[in-house]
């Protein structure tokens, strides 16, 4: 992957990580609604694929800096406050094993990623 390939991709994941943040605090508002799973488990399923797999791809070091809630912070807390703030909420709503399984990239991921049209995963290329 080239500097300025790779510097897109870091930019990218470090919009994805505030955003998936702000999904997060959403989520902790919500824990009572009737929409709180769905909502949950479609948070992983992006966090997995914009998050998780663009770390893995681009081989990074969890203690690369990135700007994350407007300072600069290691990719290490910033996991700890996204995916691991997910895995949070669904241990304490039940839902821990439907969360591991997309992240695992499991049969739940499979069927997330099936449900979901063509034109909207065009679209999130450039997320």
């Amino acid at each position: 992957m080239g500097i300025f390939t790779k510097n897109t991709e870091l930019k990218k994941l470090t919009n994805m990580l505030n955003m998936s943040h702000k999904s997060v605090l959403d989520l902790e508002l919500k824990t009572s609604d009737a929409d709180f799973k769905e909502e949950l488990l479609m948070a992983t399923f992006i966090a997995k694929v914009k998050i998780l797999d663009r770390i893995e791809a681009m081989n990074l070091d969890m203690s690369k800096s990135v700007r994350f809630l407007g300072q600069k912070r290691n990719l290490n807390y910033a996991h700890q406050q996204t995916i691991g703030k997910l895995m949070e909420l669904a241990e304490n709503s039940n839902n821990l094993n439907e969360v591991l399984e997309i992240l695992d990239g499991g049969k739940l991921f499979i069927e997330f990623d099936r449900a979901i049209p063509t034109f909207i995963k065009d679209k999130w290329r450039n997320i």
